[in-house]
């Protein structure tokens, strides 16, 4: 019984959610993956949160998670948008990088849209019911987990 390559996709973007070390691991695997690898989708989705956004800190031998992290974001990968957005606005005091928090939240990114609401809620000449929603939506689709976004945060 031959598996349709559709589904191989799914899979192999599941584990592009969860770990971009098995992600790389299972393109090693076969030629059908490592070729699905080139798909924009896949570093849309690869997670990047255990990678910090400050190419500067990586040596020359940590060159590969440089160019794996500049590949994320070209193709707009939502947590490359949301660490690099949280770092320019909280670190650099950037207001144009909420613009960036935005565009991660957008399309689902839950620290995004947690820290927009809260930045909406806490500023509402910007906005307090464009606020309300981010965070109603969250909480509506049971997709926020309020200490799981703190902790994340924090950290």
């Amino acid at each position: 019984m031959d598996i349709p390559n559709l589904a191989w996709f799914k899979v192999l973007l599941l584990v592009a959610k969860h770990s971009s070390e098995d992600l790389y691991i299972m393109a090693g695997t076969c030629k059908l993956f490592e070729e699905m690898l080139n798909d924009p989708e896949v570093w849309q989705t690869v997670s990047v949160g255990k990678y910090q956004w400050h190419p500067e800190w990586y040596g020359f031998h940590e060159g590969k998670i440089v160019e794996f992290l500049q590949k994320c974001k070209e193709h707009n990968n939502p947590e490359i948008i949301y660490i690099q957005a949280f770092n320019e606005f909280f670190i650099y005091k950037d207001d144009e990088a909420v613009n960036n928090l935005r565009v991660a939240a957008m399309v689902g990114h839950m620290e995004s849209s947690y820290v927009v609401g809260l930045l909406g809620l806490l500023n509402p000449m910007e906005g307090k019911e464009d606020a309300m929603e981010f965070l109603c939506h969250l909480s509506k689709a049971k997709k926020i987990d309020m200490q799981a976004c703190r902790d994340s945060i924090i950290n």
